[in-house]
């Protein structure tokens, strides 16, 4: 996630982010979309939370499997009120 100064924010400089992630399973995503929160605690975006989908490994366990790792993280980021994208 990249580092948000106080300058991005003065300057009404509009930021998003995006998390790369190697979880293979739904029930790994879900800690790592809670770590993301712990991260992004206190930092307010203007744009989309990206959720990075690229790695070989995780694309290897399937499509149903990558669309359930995908609507877990997302979901919780949207339980949470993040404006989120893939």
């Amino acid at each position: 996630m990249k580092h948000i100064t106080p300058d991005d924010k003065q300057n009404n400089i509009p930021v998003g982010t995006y998390w790369y992630c190697y979880a293979l399973t739904p029930e790994e995503v879900l800690e790592k979309a809670k770590l993301f929160m712990k991260k992004a605690k206190g930092k307010k975006f203007e744009f989309p939370v990206y959720y990075e989908v690229e790695e070989l490994e995780v694309l290897a366990t399937g499509s149903e499997n990558v669309k359930n790792i995908i609507n877990t993280f997302c979901g919780e980021l949207e339980k949470n009120n993040y404006y989120y994208g893939v």
